[in-house]
């Protein structure tokens, strides 16, 4: 499952990012004006993270890149996501 969101993110250095971990992978692309993210999941984690809800994946989105911790907030429920 990927789950696709925006943030208002400070301008960077680099034009991406990114964070691999075992189950799931953080990638930030700079679209000039704003981030574009995807944070994708192993599948058979995804019914438990739907479960824990979003603050719990605004949480592991924070230990994975602990420089989002001031803006993750701006991800709201109801984001774009596709499987």
């Amino acid at each position: 499952m990927c789950c696709g969101f925006a943030s208002l993110a400070r301008r960077a250095t680099t034009d991406a990012f990114g964070h691999v971990e075992a189950g799931k992978m953080l990638v930030m692309l700079d679209r000039g004006d704003y981030w574009q993210c995807a944070y994708v999941i192993a599948k058979r984690r995804d019914r438990r993270g739907q479960e824990q809800g979003l603050d719990a994946f605004r949480d592991s989105v924070v230990q994975m890149s602990p420089f989002l911790a001031d803006r993750i907030g701006e991800l709201k429920a109801g984001m774009t996501s596709s499987s």
